[in-house]
Parts: structure tokens; C-alpha cells; sequence
């Protein structure tokens, strides 16, 4: 499956963050500004090692949409390696 555009007019984003250990997560949140995701995911889900974002894709229709490409790309950036030796640039 191709990945979607970065920028499309959708209602949804995906964010997508490491922490210290280089764990990668993605995020479905509904909105269009990035920084104000991060901010709230941060909030929710960052330990004292804290959280970075590294990614973005804004545009997703749906929440259902977003979730799905948050799983693919868990999925893609997770498979066949140990969690902390994800690579992240």
C-alpha cells in the first residue's frame, strides 16, 4: 500500500514519537496542528525519559483512518527488531 500524502484536508493527523530508549509509537489525534498533539500526547504518554516527535502525516478522514496508518507504521518501523533498537532518524 502507498503512504498517503503528508498534507491532505482530513480532520485527523497521525503523530509519531520515540523516547529515550528509541521506541517508536504513532498516534491517530484528531486536529491539524501538530505541536498542539504532540503537547497533548506528551502529556498522556511521556515517562521522565521524556518523548520527541519525529513524524507527522495530516489529513486522515476518519479516526478509524488514522489509526489504521499509526498501526502500519508501528508495524513497519517495529518489524523484525527488539524494542530500543529501532532506528530513528
Amino acid at each position: 500500500m502507498t503512504p498517503p500524502a503528508l498534507e491532505k484536508s482530513g480532520g485527523w493527523m497521525v503523530i509519531v514519537t520515540t523516547d529515550s530508549k528509541g521506541r517508536v509509537r504513532a498516534f491517530p489525534h484528531e486536529g491539524r496542528d501538530q505541536d498542539a498533539a504532540f503537547q497533548n500526547i506528551e502529556r498522556r504518554n511521556a515517562d521522565a525519559s521524556g518523548l520527541w516527535m519525529v513524524h507527522w502525516e495530516k489529513g486522515f478522514t476518519s479516526e478509524a483512518d488514522a489509526a489504521a496508518r499509526a498501526r502500519e507504521i508501528e508495524r513497519d518501523v517495529g518489524a523484525g527488531k527488539k524494542t530500543g533498537n529501532t532506528p530513528v532518524n
